[in-house]
């Protein structure tokens, strides 16, 4: 998740995780991916009906400017980035572009790209 607007972001992924009903694991430690500008969680969801895997895993950029170099690199690795913007903060939304043009690893790899609002 990519945006300014902390709290939207903080309220989305909350809601996320708790109807993913993710689990953190009690033994991981983030608060070296908080001082890296991140924030985490994952969960494995199994498909029995088709036998099939899904690593969801939600990282957090925290919007940080200073972040933007670590940020890109996360992204090479995501097939979907989610770009949330505060429908009551029109700064966050005018943010969204200057994030999109600033990682130019968001338009390869046939990457899904998704405008999120939020509030």
């Amino acid at each position: 998740m990519i945006g300014i607007q902390q709290e939207a972001k903080d309220r989305l992924r909350k809601q996320l995780i708790t109807k993913l009903e993710i689990n953190l694991d009690p033994n991981f430690d983030e608060s070296n991916l908080k001082q890296m500008g991140l924030d985490f969680s994952s969960k494995l969801i199994e498909n029995e009906e088709y036998q099939h895997q899904i690593k969801f895993r939600l990282w957090d950029t925290l919007g940080q400017q200073r972040f933007r170099k670590i940020t890109d690199d996360f992204i090479k690795g995501a097939l979907s980035v989610l770009f949330v913007f505060d429908s009551r903060s029109r700064e966050s939304f005018n943010q969204i572009k200057n994030w999109a043009e600033d990682m130019p690893t968001l338009r390869s790899d046939g990457r899904r790209v998704a405008l999120v609002r939020y509030h």
